[in-house]
């Protein structure tokens, strides 16, 4: 570092600390003076030539250097460099609140419960090859598929209802499916 610039720095560490330490307007004017065209220069090229958004955002980067003057430390980096950083914030936060947000309440997010056309012609088609599978059971064996997934009923209601066994009507049902199953169309046992 060329000398000129190591006192501009050194002055620059001092404004910081006059500013942290005794609320120094005098060196905060200085500090605005020295940095601010800078600063919104680099604001300029960040917001496309916004020179609008560029003062603001200028305007807010040097109210954080006056609210956070003494986290500055001349160990970590230049004050240049640690003002720039402040700046890049800045415009980062400011392009994070301006982002939209979304409503998750709008109905354009709210997903149709409908089933789409081919999904219903294709279940469609699967209960009519179930209607005509369950039609070419024996009576018993339908009856008890029936009331196990049609009526809700459980192996006891069916079987007290049928006066048989609970094992017969599990037995029914069992070989009912089996022979869905061989009749159904990509299905397997």
């Amino acid at each position: 570092m060329t000398v000129r610039y190591a006192h501009m720095s050194q002055d620059t560490t001092r404004l910081l600390l006059r500013i942290d330490k005794e609320n120094d307007q005098a060196a905060f004017r200085e500090f605005f003076t020295r940095y601010a065209p800078r600063v919104k220069s680099l604001l300029l090229r960040a917001t496309r030539g916004d020179g609008t958004l560029a003062d603001e955002l200028t305007q807010e980067t040097m109210l954080r250097v006056w609210r956070h003057a003494g986290s500055f430390s001349d160990k970590k980096g230049t004050a240049a460099s640690w003002i720039f950083t402040i700046a890049r914030n800045v415009r980062i936060d400011h392009a994070r609140r301006k982002r939209p947000q979304i409503d998750t309440h709008d109905l354009a997010f709210v997903p149709d419960d409908s089933p789409r056309a081919d999904t219903h012609a294709s279940l469609k088609e699967r209960a009519q090859q179930l209607r005509a599978a369950v039609e070419t059971l024996p009576e018993d064996q339908r009856s008890v598929l029936e009331g196990l997934y049609f009526d809700d009923l459980t192996f006891r209601e069916l079987a007290d209802a049928s006066d048989l066994p609970v094992g017969t009507v599990k037995s029914r049902a069992r070989l009912g499916l089996a022979r869905l199953r061989r009749h159904l169309p990509g299905e397997s046992s």
